[in-house]
């Protein structure tokens, strides 16, 4: 994968989000590189601080993210179908990540509302109602 990739918030060189130029968001995690769609890391965010604020429950899901503990007492972060495992810390760490990137997103909106869903998406008009 070649990406030109502009980092928003950094943990280290193998743990960040950044921005690619069509406004695509990668979260990239050691060995894994996942697409989130920028209109999404809000739900993301909102499902590590829920996690956070509850102290830990068994599972929790908002969208299509869940948080779930594993049989040897570590966490899976699903991101729709791919799942990252994670240390307490490591989440916690994660969480500080995203609302990094939130707050740099929000700080520069226009980077990222040019073309939020890439560049090659275009709204598609609304047909005529069909008539009996």
């Amino acid at each position: 994968m070649n990406l030109q990739l502009t980092p928003l918030a950094t943990l280290s060189a193998h743990r960040k989000i950044a921005v690619c130029p069509s406004g695509a968001l990668y979260l990239i995690w050691d060995n894994a590189i996942l697409r989130l769609p920028p209109f999404d890391l809000p739900h993301l965010a909102a499902l590590l601080d829920g996690w956070e604020s509850e102290e830990e429950p068994p599972g929790l899901r908002r969208g299509y993210y869940r948080v779930a503990h594993t049989a040897d007492g570590g966490l899976m972060l699903w991101l729709n179908g791919a799942a990252i495992g994670l240390s307490r810390n490591e989440l916690r760490a994660l969480l500080g990540l995203v609302r990094a990137a939130e707050d740099r997103i929000h700080n520069r909106p226009e980077s990222l509302a040019a073309s939020p869903f890439g560049p090659d998406f275009r709204l598609l008009a609304a047909g005529q109602p069909w008539k009996n």
